[in-house]
């Protein structure tokens, strides 16, 4: 069974992953739910919701496995507000520099 992930980044380094993104989705490595962004023009991306990160106090509801930050230069800051603020667990985070290494899993 795929694993229910939150992509949180949607600047040019999501753009980076993406593909490596969607081909672990098609592969059914994992499921994307949704996506958050400081953007607040983008609503839905590819049919799933767009969380603002400043609104993220409960991500929207959404029954989560993982996050995958897809942000390098903030992703210090995105996990420790998700361990301080949201009151999630460290091991819920991945760095989506992980998704680059050959037979990740």
């Amino acid at each position: 069974m795929a694993d229910r992930v939150i992509i949180w980044g949607m600047g040019h380094d999501f753009f980076d992953f993406y593909n490596l993104l969607k081909l672990n989705e098609e592969c059914g490595n994992i499921e994307i739910v949704a996506y958050v962004s400081k953007d607040s023009t983008i609503k839905h991306f590819e049919g799933k919701e767009v969380i603002r990160g400043e609104e993220s106090e409960n991500l929207g509801g959404v029954y989560f496995d993982y996050i995958i930050v897809t942000t390098r230069r903030y992703h210090t800051e995105i996990v420790r507000y998700g361990e301080s603020v949201l009151g999630i667990d460290r091991k819920k985070f991945i760095n989506g520099k992980v998704l680059k290494i050959p037979y990740f899993n």
